[in-house]
C-alpha cells in the first residue's frame, strides 16, 4: 500500500478481533486499545490506509470513512 489508500473491509471481526483483512489482501494488527472501535466495525465499509509516522509501533492510521473513526495498526501481510 501507498502513504494513502482506499480499501473495503472484507472479513467479519468477530471471528479473530485484533486483525484486520481488507479486501486488497492487507493484513492488519490492531493495537488493542483500538479493539472497542473495531468491534463496531462491519464487512463492505469503507477503510482508508495512512502513514502514521509519529508512531514506531503502529506505523498506519485506519480510517473508517462511514464511521469516521481511526485506529492504529500495523501491517503483518
Amino acid at each position: 500500500m501507498s502513504v494513502s489508500e482506499t480499501s473495503l473491509l472484507e472479513v467479519d471481526l468477530e471471528n479473530d478481533d485484533h486483525h484486520v483483512v481488507l479486501l486488497d489482501g492487507s493484513n492488519w494488527f490492531v493495537n488493542p486499545r483500538d479493539l472497542p472501535t473495531i468491534a463496531r466495525w462491519v464487512p463492505a465499509e469503507e477503510i482508508i490506509v495512512e502513514c502514521c509516522v509519529d508512531n514506531t509501533l503502529f506505523p498506519y492510521k485506519l480510517t473508517n470513512k462511514e464511521q469516521d473513526v481511526t485506529v492504529l495498526a500495523m501491517k503483518i501481510s
